[in-house]
């Protein structure tokens, strides 16, 4: 029998990263939505929530997740190369791809016409209904079946290996100055709780995550 602490500590930081990226991509749709009322939205906070999604969603949550996570999957038992796994770096390329997107669209904020505030609230759109679309695919299928699956050391592999990336002092640098602009944009565009946001809370409170 797999021991109750290891199972509950297995992915918790990547389900801890998976809350904060909800909340942030219904601040991104709370943004767009803005961009086309008369008031308008900053343009200036187009290219914060971008450097946010380059760097904590990409550059560390990513990471881990092809870097760590899935070699480890990959030895015990999992496809690499078809199934659950690709399907999951395939939609990460997807992901950067809208990021850059709209981190080129914020490098022109001066010249921003209302055609290209329309094209820019489409592409966050985009963005923010594959990312929900994503994060429920690793909540629903991919996280449970690792925790059914993986032998309680193998488990605590993916643990130990987690923690080493989020204590590498880079890292915790890095993720202390995103959380501080992710936390400051989620303040100010909040959005109303929508139906099914819940999956990271409910998985995170079925592992104890907090």
């Amino acid at each position: 029998m797999q021991g109750r602490d290891t199972v509950i500590h297995a992915l918790s930081s990547l389900v801890r990263e998976h809350q904060v990226l909800s909340a942030l991509v219904d601040s991104l749709a709370a943004y767009a939505r803005r961009l086309l009322e008369p008031r308008g939205a900053a343009p200036r906070d187009l290219a914060a929530f971008t450097r946010v999604l380059s760097g904590f969603a990409d550059e560390l949550h990513h990471e881990k997740e092809e870097e760590i996570l899935q070699p480890i999957l990959s030895r015990h038992g999992f496809h690499w190369q078809d199934g659950v796994l690709a399907e999951v770096r395939s939609e990460h390329e997807r992901e950067r791809y809208l990021t850059e997107v709209l981190s080129q669209a914020a490098e022109c904020e001066l010249a921003w016409t209302a055609e290209d505030r329309r094209s820019i609230a489409a592409t966050a759109l985009a963005l923010v209904t594959f990312q929900r679309e994503h994060m429920d695919k690793e909540n629903h299928e991919l996280f449970p079946e690792v925790l059914r699956r993986l032998s309680s050391s193998a488990l605590e592999q993916v643990r130990a290996g987690l923690e080493r990336f989020d204590r590498a002092p880079r890292h915790v640098a890095l993720g202390v100055e995103l959380l501080r602009v992710a936390d400051d944009l989620i303040a100010r565009y909040p959005s109303a709780p929508r139906l099914g946001s819940g999956a990271a809370v409910a998985l995170g409170a079925t592992l104890g995550v907090r």
